[in-house]
């Protein structure tokens, strides 16, 4: 049997219930199992809060050297950093294509909820709801790019600028060339 120092318990001088120390006459800590992990769970916090402190005044008094550095670093690793966008759109396409919708959405308070493209195609098909021809998912989405009048973009029934919401029910597949027509559901699409 041995006392802890801490609480003063007294349990069998084992691995179970003492740490063991190399050093120490009978090969056990002092303190128990129980209080040394309340020592070193205590000590954890108490020095977290402090690293955090510490970090934030180095942050402040060496704002423009962090910076410096940082821009130094992104201008070394250009290619490394293109390269991990560009997988990460490729193996993750779905956030990168609904974000703007979802930030209009946010910013105008009109409502927002999850969807995915399969969810749109399943609910509505794959064929442009104003004129009702095929999309060529091979084109880009793009206006910039040459091609673009037949690739899929996506049309709010009711815009966000007139206050719809970024919702399944109000998302429709559609051409590019069809979605920059209709314009705020101002102007329709003639077959």
């Amino acid at each position: 049997m041995k006392k802890c120092t801490k609480c003063g318990e007294e349990k069998p001088a084992t691995l179970e219930y003492f740490p063991g120390r190399k050093d120490s006459k009978d090969g056990f800590r002092n303190k128990c199992k129980i209080c040394t992990n309340e020592y070193h769970r205590d000590y954890d916090k108490l020095n977290s809060y402090k690293y955090v402190a510490y970090r934030k005044k180095y942050e402040k008094e060496n704002k423009n050297n962090i910076a410096i550095r940082k821009k130094k670093w992104r201008i070394a690793n250009k290619t490394k950093i293109a390269e991990y966008k560009k997988n990460r759109r490729k193996t993750n396409p779905e956030p990168f294509r609904r974000s703007s919708r979802k930030r209009r959405a946010l910013v105008r308070q009109n409502g927002y909820e999850f969807y995915t493209e399969a969810q749109v195609f399943e609910t509505y098909g794959t064929n442009c709801t104003w004129c009702d021809m095929p999309i060529d998912f091979n084109a880009p989405r793009a206006a910039s790019q040459p091609g673009w009048r037949s690739g899929l973009q996506f049309d709010h029934f009711i815009s966000t600028s007139n206050g719809g919401p970024d919702t399944l029910e109000n998302i429709r597949p559609t051409h590019g060339w069809c979605n920059n027509a209709r314009r705020n559901n101002d102007v329709e699409v003639i077959k």
